[in-house]
C-alpha cells in the first residue's frame, strides 16, 4: 500500500527501475483509483484513514510502468476479493468480536474501526477504489 501514497508514480517507477538488476521484478498488490475526482465519499474515507492518496488508474499504472521500460507489465484488478474481506471484517467488527474489540481499543476507537471499514466499502463499492496487482519486468538486456 506504500505506493498509494506517492504522487510522483512516473519518478517512483524510474527509481525502482534504475535499481533493479537486468531481468528484476518490480511486483505489488496496491490500491488503485478509477482515473475520475474524488467524490465525498472517497475524501471522507481519506479523512479517517488519516492519510495522504494518489490512486492512480491501472490504466495509468500499465502507461508508467511501461514508459518506465519496464517488459511484461501486468496490471489485474482483484475481482472483489478485497470488497469482500472488507465486508467480513465489519461483520467480525460489529458481530462476535466486538466486545472483545471495544474492550482492546475503547469505545471511541472501536467506533473509528468500524466507521472506516464502512466507508471503505462505500468507496469499494463504487468502484472509486480499486484494489489491483501489478508487475514489470526490467529486461534481461538492460
Amino acid at each position: 500500500g506504500a505506493f498509494t501514497q506517492t504522487a510522483d508514480k512516473a519518478g517512483m517507477f524510474a527509481y525502482v527501475y534504475r535499481v533493479l538488476k537486468p531481468g528484476g521484478w518490480i511486483t505489488s498488490y496496491d490500491w488503485m483509483g478509477n482515473g475520475k475526482p474524488y467524490s465525498a465519499d472517497t475524501l471522507h474515507w481519506f479523512a479517517l484513514e488519516g492519510l495522504t492518496y494518489a490512486l492512480a488508474s491501472m490504466t495509468s499504472h500499465r502507461r508508467l510502468l511501461e514508459a518506465a521500460g519496464f517488459g511484461d507489465v501486468d496490471v489485474v484488478g482483484d475481482d472483489g476479493w478485497y470488497r469482500q474481506e472488507a465486508e467480513n471484517e465489519v461483520a467480525l467488527l460489529t458481530g462476535r468480536l466486538k466486545d472483545q474489540a471495544i474492550e482492546l481499543l475503547g469505545p471511541a476507537q472501536f467506533q473509528h474501526f468500524v466507521d472506516d471499514w464502512r466507508a471503505m466499502q462505500v468507496v469499494l463499492n463504487n468502484g472509486e477504489m480499486q484494489p489491483a496487482y501489478f508487475r514489470g519486468m526490467k529486461p534481461k538486456d538492460a
